[in-house]
């Protein structure tokens, strides 16, 4: 069942603005932890308001998949917890021709190996994982969906921490299969590597949903997260910087 609504507000909170609204035309899925009013408790999440104006809200109705919240945190368990939001326009493709994703993070110590996002990889789309994982946090992975060989990169670093939480980049254009995507962990870009050449057209994901917290058929990584945000654009370098900068004074991380 679905719990209490708790309603819509824009993110003020803890010292930050609403830059996340204002750049690069508009996200087109924002979730902030940081406002309360956004979460719905049912046993655990059973719904978390998307701030865009979208309505990619992400849900789960079933008791135990739900995370769990608690100061301004959204908690995955890495065994089945995962919210959904079923495939819609403003979330079709959003790769193709540069796509945007910012979160801030932190990987509790028993995180493993195991996707985070995904946006229906296997019928097309894209996936964040995090794979050699260690006591001191994980390497993300980027994968893309392609007509003949799906793309995959991967950093350099573990710029995905499990000592605090992070403000992680992600960005890329799969129409471009030359271009390798950029990461960055708090502002600083880390090395990237070509683990697979994409080879053949991207493929759509038109009508995939985003997970987040895992992927039912794949995995399910342990997660806390305060933030996510995805653009079908990517902002320009001035715009990434003040939405680092807000991000940082609101979730408290030190960023550049």
């Amino acid at each position: 069942m679905m719990g209490s609504s708790l309603g819509l507000a824009i993110p003020t909170s803890a010292g930050g603005g609403n830059v996340a609204l204002s750049i690069a035309g508009g996200p087109a899925v924002y979730y902030d932890a940081s406002v309360p009013t956004t979460i719905s408790i049912d046993t655990g999440v059973d719904a978390w308001t998307d701030l865009s104006g979208n309505g990619n809200h992400i849900v789960n109705t079933t008791d135990a998949e739900q995370p769990t919240y608690a100061n301004g945190v959204v908690s995955f368990d890495g065994t089945d917890d995962v919210l959904t939001a079923p495939g819609a326009a403003s979330l079709t493709d959003i790769m193709a021709g540069g796509g945007y994703i910012i979160f801030v993070s932190k990987l509790p110590a028993g995180a493993v190996n195991a996707p985070f996002i995904d946006k229906a990889l296997g019928t097309g789309g894209w996936r964040l994982t995090t794979t050699s994982t260690s006591g001191v946090g994980a390497l993300v992975d980027l994968r893309t969906g392609h007509a003949t060989t799906d793309g995959r990169w991967i950093s350099d670093t573990r710029i995905m921490s499990k000592s605090a939480y992070s403000i992680i980049e992600v960005y890329h254009d799969t129409d471009d299969v030359a271009n390798n995507p950029t990461m960055t962990n708090n502002g600083v870009a880390d090395t990237v590597t070509e683990n697979t050449t994409p080879v053949g057209s991207p493929t759509s994901d038109s009508s995939g949903n985003l997970d987040v917290g895992g992927n039912p058929g794949s995995g399910h990584q342990e997660i806390d997260m305060k933030a996510l945000a995805i653009y079908r654009t990517i902002p320009t370098a001035t715009e990434r910087a003040s939405l680092r900068q807000d991000f940082g004074r609101k979730y408290g991380v030190a960023t550049v």
